[in-house]
């Protein structure tokens, strides 16, 4: 039984190999698995240049649980209120989450009914503002060109 095993393990190996060389050789799933994108999360803000084209808002990076969503009544959401555009607001899912983004011009950050730390520059100057649920905190005040909105973090209530 030894002498059939052999030449039968030797068999299936030659013809593995005969399959995998012509494989790897014209291109097909070697080349393909080169231009596979990476499946490495980067936090990027899906669809964020044609939402800066849009609505001239640059949204960065984040983890997925702030988002850009139309204004409404809704009293939860994150309102930010900008000098020459309309009102930015924002949806947060499971009471946290991070936003990296861009937004000259902003005056006001309404806080919804999470806590938010805003970072923001102005005057030279970046600062984080920490802002309580359900408030209201200007940003910017005495520089001619208000504030510039760098990041929102969002956190449950107390």
């Amino acid at each position: 039984m030894r002498k059939t095993v052999i030449p039968a393990i030797a068999a299936v190996l030659g013809a593995t190999a005969a399959v995998a060389v012509p494989l790897t050789l014209s291109g097909g799933p070697a080349n393909a698995a080169e231009e596979m994108p990476s499946l490495v999360e980067d936090f990027s803000y899906p669809g964020a240049a044609a939402i800066k084209q849009s609505r001239d808002i640059e949204l960065i990076k984040g983890d997925g649980r702030i988002t850009l969503v139309d204004c409404t009544d809704n009293p939860a959401l994150i309102r930010v209120e900008s000098l020459l555009r309309t009102d930015f607001c924002f949806a947060v899912k499971d009471d946290t989450g991070w936003l990296s983004l861009r937004l000259d011009g902003v005056f006001f950050i309404h806080s919804g009914d999470q806590k938010v730390a805003a970072k923001v520059a102005a005057n030279g100057v970046e600062e984080t503002i920490n802002i309580r649920e359900n408030s209201l905190e200007p940003v910017g005040v005495g520089d001619p060109d208000f504030g510039v909105l760098l990041e929102l973090r969002a956190t449950p209530p107390a």
